[in-house]
């Protein structure tokens, strides 16, 4: 049985000593329907990837109190050499994706693309640029984080059939 999102959110303490302990490991305990990938695999929704930065370098916990994202900023603030080196390990083997997302993003910046609402939900918060095929550079799909990791599933799953 796992922990409702709610009671760790909210500061609550976990229901059972089971759960208790997970949760001061930094972990979280979620059933099956929450841990199932894009195709419906239980591959903790990774499309079956593995997550290679935690292999490269493992992170400490997160004060409770503070974001992830702001955790996040600060520990890359603190670990330049490690970030840089992830980056540039990671341009250096996706070299196209890399010069299509430097092609939109200084396509933004002289005003030769705008940026437009979630194609699929019509916000204008954070919306990222999504390429389908990343040899059509300016071609992109305007999608809010939510539709544009569920965009990549849906992808994962095309190419998985």
């Amino acid at each position: 049985m796992g922990v409702h999102r709610a009671e760790v959110a909210h500061g609550r303490q976990p229901s059972t000593p089971a759960v208790a302990a997970s949760v001061t490991q930094n972990t979280i305990s979620i059933g099956a329907a929450e841990r199932a990938g894009p195709c419906g695999a239980e591959d903790g929704g990774t499309g079956g990837a593995p997550n290679a930065t935690a292999a490269v370098h493992p992170l400490p916990a997160r004060p409770r109190h503070q974001s992830r994202a702001a955790w996040f900023k600060r520990w890359r603030a603190e670990n330049p050499e490690l970030n840089r080196a992830k980056n540039e390990k990671w341009k250096a083997a996706n070299r196209e994706k890399y010069l299509a997302h430097k092609a939109v993003e200084y396509a933004v910046r002289i005003g030769r693309l705008q940026k437009r609402p979630c194609e699929r939900c019509g916000t204008n918060t954070q919306v990222h640029a999504h390429h389908d095929d990343y040899s059509r550079r300016l071609d992109v799909r305007w999608l809010c984080p939510i539709h544009h990791r569920d965009r990549h599933r849906e992808m994962a799953c095309e190419a998985a059939s």
